[in-house]
């Protein structure tokens, strides 16, 4: 069963990337960040620059991320604050991250939109 649930995330991570080249030129890149609320400062939770899609939604916060990975990222998303697109960052609500569940092989982040960017370290 875990052959078939990795296949099924494999498959899906590659038609997120087929679809996320439409959208974006070039490489595209998301972090999930945490933010420290004493010195303001973003890190780097998790780097993807594959198997990911930006999509868009009108229930909830208008714009949210799918993630089709193999990864744990149960220790991760109990940190994560915010995710950084392309530079851009989002915020994100409480309650508002969804993990893989059913036939659904994905986890689902919705941000809104915060003034602050974020630069990769070379």
């Amino acid at each position: 069963m875990a052959d078939l649930i990795g296949k099924a995330v494999r498959i899906t991570a590659k038609g997120f990337d087929i679809e996320r080249k439409k959208l974006f030129r070039g490489t595209t890149w998301l972090a999930l960040l945490t933010r420290d609320g004493r010195d303001n400062v973003f890190h780097r939770l998790r780097l993807y620059t594959a198997g990911f899609i930006p999509r868009s939604n009108n229930f909830k916060t208008g714009f949210y991320i799918e993630i089709a990975t193999l990864d744990d990222l149960k220790l991760d998303i109990l940190k994560l604050t915010h995710f950084a697109l392309e530079g851009q960052c989002y915020a994100v609500s409480d309650g508002d991250i969804y993990p893989p569940s059913g036939d659904r092989f994905t986890w689902m982040i919705y941000g809104s939109f915060v003034k602050d960017t974020y630069a990769l370290e070379p």
